[in-house]
């Protein structure tokens, strides 16, 4: 199967952050005429100079304004705050620093979007204790996986040895990522994914999760850097980037890439504004590429 196009599937409908970089484009193709940067790099308004530092903040600023600050869903009006619930995996051998670090960043814009976004750790069995794949450390999944809840799905990746004999009873990380997409997990993705009003997100192993479940067959995204042939083999784009935004498909690098997957779907979702406070208050700077399948193709050289 392959996971749908939002170019193609998404017009209409689901988030209307999947259409940022068409947005995007047309910002860069079409001038606002109460607007723009003049041959001097000046920002005129209305026929007004503004003097632009090249340093500053203002053409970030203008790019937010035009593709950032939008509807979180397409259709729906500026101003909905209907709730978003983000979903995080659990499965047998999960690597608890892939779940930790996207919960504490989205439990903080939480707080800062007035209960509009929940979080939630999920596992496709429903509520049981989990046990990662680090000296047995366990987490508490308190619901199922609901396919149908508007919102965002993050996958983790694995926890583990990077090699050995899986003859010799060594579960590697491979091993244990194909196991998760041999359970009751992969049927769920398939549904989330067929909901227009979901995003599946992953994180480092995640993703490969996702390729090994046939979900995102000719989409691009990111693992770990000692994955990235794992997903070729799978059919999949791989990108060397921190974190692959591909409408509906969001994907992130090994380990600490979680955080800035997260901070990245809260900027998507919420705005700027409120993917720095978090930022802030983490003391944390986002790092690195998002990359995304848009613009001009550059030659090779």
């Amino acid at each position: 199967m392959v996971r749908r196009d939002p170019d193609r599937s998404r017009c209409n409908d689901g988030f209307a952050a999947t259409h940022a970089h068409s947005v995007a484009r047309r910002a860069v193709l079409e001038e606002d005429p109460a607007e723009h940067l003049n041959r001097n790099g000046k920002v005129e308004r209305d026929g007004i100079g503004l003097n632009q530092n090249r340093d500053s903040m203002h053409g970030l600023a203008i790019y937010r304004r035009n593709v950032a600050i939008q509807p979180l869903f397409s259709g729906a009006a500026m101003g909905d705050h209907s709730r978003v619930h983000a979903q995080i995996v659990l499965y047998d051998g999960f690597d608890p620093f892939d779940v930790i670090a996207p919960f504490e960043v989205l439990a903080a814009g939480a707080e800062m979007v007035a209960g509009d976004l929940a979080v939630t750790l999920v596992a496709a069995e429903g509520p049981r204790a989990v046990i990662s794949g680090t000296r047995g450390l366990a987490l508490a999944a308190t619901a199922a996986i609901d396919p149908a809840d508007r919102g965002w799905v993050i996958v983790p990746g694995a926890s583990g040895p990077t090699v050995g004999d899986p003859d010799d009873g060594v579960d590697t990380i491979p091993v244990v990522l194909a196991r998760a997409a041999q359970t009751a997990l992969t049927p769920l993705l398939h549904k989330a994914a067929a909901n227009p009003e979901v995003i599946l997100a992953g994180v480092c192993g995640g993703s490969i999760i996702m390729a090994m479940s046939g979900l995102i067959e000719g989409r691009h995204a990111v693992t770990h850097h000692l994955g990235l042939e794992l997903l070729e083999a799978a059919g999949v784009h791989p990108v060397a980037a921190r974190v692959v935004d591909d409408g509906d498909l969001i994907t992130a690098g090994g380990v600490t890439s979680g955080l800035d997957l997260a901070l990245h779907l809260l900027d998507r979702g919420y705005g700027p504004r409120v993917a720095h406070a978090v930022e802030q208050l983490f003391e944390y700077e986002r790092r690195g590429t998002v990359w995304r399948p848009v613009g001009r193709e550059p030659l090779e050289v």
